[in-house]
């Protein structure tokens, strides 16, 4: 299996973890709804939330090269059945609604990463 697919596959196989485990619950700061892979431990900018393109992302590789150099490009990864990005979701669909459209996307990605390294 190529490095790159073992890191991918371990980067989702996390995240699905600390999803599933209720980290976005609390993760984020009381006034705000928690942010899907920005509020993740997973967010090598997490803490630095201005610096997001100056940090190396793993989670480009799940974003549109049109949309990499967005302020905060994690938001257009393509997690919805039909296309929608996270940000779309966040603006029409309850966290529980796009949490368990990213929680079927992080399988779904799981699954077709170890099928390619297979």
């Amino acid at each position: 299996m190529p490095a790159a697919h073992a890191d991918l596959i371990d980067l989702l196989k996390r995240e699905l973890i600390f999803l599933e485990q209720g980290g976005y619950v609390s993760a984020a700061p009381d006034w705000r709804r928690a942010l899907l892979l920005e509020d993740s431990l997973t967010c090598p900018a997490r803490a630095l939330r201005h610096a997001c393109l100056d940090q190396p992302c793993p989670w480009l590789a799940f974003v549109p090269l049109r949309h990499q150099a967005a302020k905060m490009p994690c938001r257009h990864v393509v997690i919805g059945e039909h296309g929608e990005t996270i940000d779309l979701l966040y603006r029409t669909a309850t966290p529980e609604e796009y949490e368990e459209s990213f929680r079927r996307w992080l399988v779904a990605a799981i699954e077709r990463l170890e099928q390619l390294a297979a």
